[in-house]
């Protein structure tokens, strides 16, 4: 049989953040950047080379409004067995794929899947939504901790791909009412640490 391949609609897609789906998400945008800067020499007018600099990884969400902030609710309600204790705080230099980061406990050296799966239980209890390690209940999302968002796809023929973004802030929040909308809409921009780009993730009727 030919190989063919599957495309997906915004009815097809699935986010949640930090293991929560959040069903008033509108959209999810993102772009990458880095900084790359000509090098030149004597006796040419054209560039030898490019300096391969700092990347960025920046998007935005746009939530439907309806009676609530559907971010911050949802991360309230949801809960696990994580503690605040449990997170990293403090990384050390490595290569790309080597950065790792040490728990509050100084019992040990996590790496970057170690720490992210951490930073996933940290959505439990209220844990992102505590400020500085403190107990108390943040006021605005840009005081969130860092969350992943994990976008799953799959269409009605069953085909299934994944993309993540991996320590993701808020940076900016932003609503507006009018009386010529007919819904309202509250929009966040991030910034991202890591991608994890789309992936085939297989059919689900393949034996």
């Amino acid at each position: 049989m030919p190989e063919t391949y599957q495309s997906f609609s915004g009815a097809d897609i699935v986010a949640t953040f930090n293991g929560q789906v959040v069903g008033e998400l509108l959209s999810l945008t993102y772009s990458i950047t880095r900084e790359k800067a000509p090098n030149y020499t004597m006796g040419s007018a054209n560039p030898r080379g490019y300096a391969r600099g700092k990347r960025g990884i920046a998007g935005n969400l746009v939530f439907a409004v309806f009676n609530r902030n559907a971010l911050m609710e949802e991360m309230r309600n949801h809960e696990d067995n994580a503690s605040q204790e449990d997170i990293g705080k403090f990384w050390t230099y490595g290569t790309e794929n080597e950065t790792s980061y040490t728990g509050n406990d100084g019992h040990g050296i996590y790496n970057i899947n170690e720490f992210n799966e951490m930073m996933q239980r940290a959505a439990g209890n209220g844990d992102l939504l505590e400020e500085g390690g403190q107990n108390i209940e943040i006021e605005y999302a840009d005081q969130l901790q860092p969350f992943d968002i994990t976008v799953n796809f799959m269409n009605e023929m069953g085909e299934k791909a994944k993309l993540s973004l991996f320590g993701c802030e808020i940076l900016n929040e932003g609503m507006g009412f009018s009386v010529q909308d007919l819904s309202t809409n509250v929009q966040y921009s991030f910034v991202a640490r890591d991608l994890e780009e789309l992936t085939s993730k297989g059919n689900m009727n393949d034996g």
